[in-house]
């Protein structure tokens, strides 16, 4: 989630003490954005990102509604003029409509303010957290039977463009991430690109289908005939499959394929339709690859493995593990011959 470090202050006397405000909102790691009409301030209320609170004046009390609207939960504070009668029944009805303190222009204590203002947005933040999570969870929960269907359909596709074309047939293992691997995947890469508003579709790996090869003849025989079909397009330019080849990579060794149905080729049957849009990642792992890739990823979660230890350990026994499998795969070419 972006800092939300921004104090939006919208009010027709802001520039009468704006620059002091500004000031001490510096020693509190703020930064302020000053307008002294309501219209100024929806404006930038709602092209900027990463305001955290919103200081009102009592003015405009009428535009909370406004406020609410574009930024629910968004704490707002309203000044109020003094202590009259008139003054402390405008703050309780801006308090019953949504605002989250009040603070009199006569006690004006701009240091308390920002104090109240770091605990509210403290809380605003928590809060559209897990506004988030609730609201992907239950999103992920929608989409994952058309997962599901996605895998089964993917697989028997592919089952059926390899039939009789290799040594052996390949064996099939299929899954669809679940929401805690998802989501820490999200927390990860918003870290380093920022905000990602749908990541059903910056994601093409929720669905993953690995079809597990018994050599890397059988699997580069395979990659050839996916790419030279037209059941499938890929998921990140819609145009013909292509693989990301990672087969050179020690121990991992595999070769994926981000793919969606070609909506020219099934879609306008009833069964495929709903999966328009819907990516699969295709993996591609020799039966080498994957055993070394699955007992890697076994240990890396017992607690008291060292990680380093673990990847300098592994990576030298893939190198003795890639001699058995040229070996095995030398066997093949000798004896083996394309069937089911």
């Amino acid at each position: 989630m972006e800092n939300l470090n921004t104090i939006l202050l919208i009010d027709e006397n802001q520039a009468k003490y704006h620059r002091s405000f500004a000031i001490v909102g510096q020693t509190y790691g703020f930064a302020t954005m000053p307008c002294s009409d309501i219209a100024d301030g929806m404006s930038i209320l709602e092209s900027n990102k990463f305001i955290g609170a919103i200081v009102l004046s009592s003015s405009f009390l009428g535009a909370l509604g406004q406020i609410n609207q574009v930024s629910p939960m968004l704490p707002v504070f309203i000044l109020v003029p003094g202590h009259s009668d008139s003054d402390i029944k405008a703050a309780v009805s801006a308090l019953r409509n949504g605002a989250h303190n009040f603070m009199a222009r006569t006690s004006f204590d701009a240091p308390a303010l920002f104090q109240m203002m770091q605990v509210a947005i403290s809380l605003y933040r928590d809060n559209m957290i897990n506004r988030r999570y609730a609201q992907l969870k239950e999103h992920y929960l929608s989409y994952y039977p058309l997962y599901q269907q996605m895998l089964q359909v993917s697989e028997m596709i592919l089952i059926n463009l390899l039939k009789g074309q290799l040594m052996f047939p390949p064996t099939a293992e299929r899954r669809v991430k679940d929401f805690p691997s998802l989501y820490q995947k999200l927390q990860l890469k918003e870290a380093i690109e920022g905000s990602i508003n749908d990541p059903f579709s910056r994601f093409s790996d929720i669905a993953g289908l690995r079809l597990i090869f018994y050599n890397s003849d059988d699997m580069q025989t395979a990659g050839k005939i996916l790419q030279a079909s037209d059941d499938f397009i890929s998921s990140r330019t819609g145009k013909a499959v292509t693989g990301d080849d990672r087969s050179k990579r020690y121990g991992y060794r595999a070769v994926h394929y981000d793919v969606q149905i070609n909506p020219s080729k099934r879609q306008y049957l009833e069964e495929y339709r709903q999966l328009g849009g819907v990516s699969c990642e295709i993996q591609f792992k020799t039966i080498f690859a994957h055993a070394w890739s699955k007992i890697n990823h076994l240990l890396a979660y017992k607690q008291e493995t060292k990680p380093y230890q673990l990847a300098n350990g592994f990576e030298e026994k893939a190198k003795s593990l890639e001699v058995i499998e040229q070996q095995m795969n030398d066997l093949c070419k000798q004896y083996g011959t394309n069937g089911d």
